[in-house]
């Protein structure tokens, strides 16, 4: 046998066995997309929650400078007998201005994200964000960020300046769009002197109670640039109104 057999047996041969191995030799592990593999169940609905409010495609998403906004994501399975597995994926086109951080909690199967504008950002910069379900038939919410400058408080009243026991007393801040504003309340014996502050009472709404019985309810709120606004109650707080009954005796 010459030379060029020779070399043309061992090139099939060669070509023989890696054949063999490529088709025989088992699948490792690692190339199966094991992670998509253990999703299961079908997505009928998925719905991006900014608060109460739902980010429809194309949204723009206002973020004040140096801030975050974080977002939950709702679903609604496609069989109640087969849950899907409601895990999803977040992007940002430009993660120079907004990134997108995914927070999945596998004991009660729930997503939600937070989006952070980046150090450096500023004013008027955008970016496009893209939500979208790793689970069967896919589902996918697209819309922007913007960031804005932060806006400071500058104004608060109260709704119920006579409040009585069992009221609740609300603050309402101006502009209504102020960027992360703190509340405190306080309570006094006059309306000029209201100084001690209230313990855990740190939300826009305050409830009455007997302990307050006539004392005046004072409310300061904070904005992001460290400057504070106040309200106070006009009137001390009033019992509760009790029903009367008449009694009448007989003759």
């Amino acid at each position: 046998m010459n030379s060029k057999v020779m070399n043309k047996v061992l090139s099939f041969l060669l070509v023989a066995a890696v054949a063999f191995t490529t088709i025989f030799t088992p699948v490792n592990a690692a190339t199966v997309n094991s992670r998509d593999k253990k999703l299961k169940g079908k997505i009928k609905e998925m719905h991006v929650m900014n608060g109460t409010l739902e980010v429809q495609k194309g949204d723009t998403i206002q973020i004040p400078v140096g801030q975050t906004v974080g977002l939950t994501v709702d679903f609604v399975d496609k069989s109640e007998k087969k849950p899907a597995t409601h895990q999803v994926v977040a992007k940002s086109a430009n993660k120079k201005v907004v990134t997108a951080t995914v927070d999945y909690d596998k004991e009660v199967n729930e997503s939600s994200v937070l989006l952070a504008a980046v150090d450096g950002a500023k004013a008027g910069d955008t970016a496009a964000i893209t939500i979208k379900s790793k689970a069967k038939k896919v589902k996918t919410v697209k819309f922007n960020v913007e960031i804005i400058d932060q806006v400071p408080v500058t104004g608060v009243t109260l709704d119920n300046t006579a409040p009585k026991v069992g009221d609740t007393i609300n603050a309402k801040y101006a502009p209504e769009n102020a960027t992360d504003p703190k509340f405190a309340w306080f309570v006094g014996d006059s309306a000029t002197q209201v100084e001690t502050p209230i313990l855990d009472a740190t939300t826009a709404s305050f409830s009455v109670t007997e302990a307050y019985v006539g004392k005046f309810i004072k409310v300061t709120v904070t904005g992001v640039d460290g400057a504070a606004v106040s309200a106070t109650t006009t009137a001390a707080v009033q019992a509760a109104p009790t029903d009367k009954i008449a009694i009448v005796s007989a003759k």
